[in-house]
């Protein structure tokens, strides 16, 4: 199936490619579900600085040193409010609580590694986007007088909070600086199927097998990137099978026992098995090595972060 009939069946389903020349179908997120996930966060935020506020405000009185504790705060809010989105889409790989309670995430256009770069520029859009023409039209509002700048300053931000109205990818200001993505999270689960239908075959007769060190170059995302290519089918599903086989080999080194020449079916298979089961051990001593950029997380539950 091609790029262009699968977004003629579904048009909120697109194909990238990753590094590793491997074609993944995602499914970008619906406009109300971002919205929502938008919500969720502004609701958090917005909580913590009430509890701040009421916390602090109980305390301190407008004279004195307590100036210096308001500015303080002040400026505590305002870093609250920029950062948010950027520490918790960087650590959480692309996911707010919002986002992660809707089930989304941010990914990068071109199929590679979310940057921090891109995190930053698509949230400090953010502000121009959003916050910093609601802070301008409660400015207005509470001020009084004229009425043509509040104006204005609600064209500017419906600008900008419509804009993903107007495109077909859904893109807002933010997407288009940090060439994101918001997509449905894919499933988490390891599917046994394959693994299962790779043991079973006698890969022992190509002395398939492999170091721990050459299994540790890859985590979960790969494992899920690699059943991907074991699923398909068609045409050009061989000459996928094997670019990604040579680039694997590569990438761990890994050169066939003399005497043997398994196919690359058979090599993607038995890499499969054994990467899935040496992931899977990880995971029972708290373990979790989410792709090849991240280092193993000791003591974090599986599905956490």
């Amino acid at each position: 199936m091609t790029a262009a009939s699968i977004e003629r069946d579904d048009p909120a389903r697109r194909t990238i490619t990753t590094p590793e020349g491997v074609p993944i179908t995602i499914r970008l997120a619906d406009r109300s579900t971002r919205a929502a996930a938008f919500l969720i966060d502004v609701l958090i935020l917005g909580l913590t600085v009430a509890i701040l506020f009421l916390t602090f405000g109980l305390t301190l009185r407008p004279s004195g040193p307590a100036l210096w504790v308001i500015s303080g705060v002040t400026i505590f809010v305002f870093l609250l409010r920029s950062f948010y989105f950027m520490y918790f889409e960087t650590r959480w790989r692309g996911a707010t609580p919002g986002k992660r309670m809707m089930g989304l995430k941010v990914i990068d256009r071109r199929g590679g590694q979310l940057t921090t770069e891109a995190v930053i520029a698509r949230n400090l859009m953010r502000e121009i986007e959003f916050f910093m023409p609601l802070s301008l039209l409660l400015a207005i509002g509470f001020g009084g007088g004229n009425q043509w700048p509040s104006l204005a300053t609600l064209a500017w931000t419906s600008i900008f909070l419509l804009l993903p109205l107007f495109n077909r990818d859904r893109l807002r200001a933010g997407d288009i600086v940090g060439g994101t993505w918001v997509i449905v999270t894919p499933r988490a689960g390891l599917s046994r199927d394959i693994a299962g239908r790779a043991r079973t075959k006698r890969h022992s007769r190509y002395a398939i097998q492999f170091t721990k060190e050459q299994l540790d170059v890859y985590g979960i995302y790969e494992l899920q990137t690699l059943e991907e290519v074991l699923r398909m089918s068609g045409p050009g599903a061989t000459r996928w099978e094997s670019e990604v086989a040579e680039r694997i080999q590569r990438r761990i080194k890994w050169t066939p026992p003399e005497g043997s020449s398994p196919t690359a079916h058979s090599f993607l298979e038995a890499f499969y098995a054994a990467l899935r089961g040496h992931l899977e051990q990880k995971m029972l001593f708290g373990e979790r090595r989410k792709d090849k950029f991240h280092k193993t997380d000791k003591n974090t539950k599986t599905g956490e972060h």
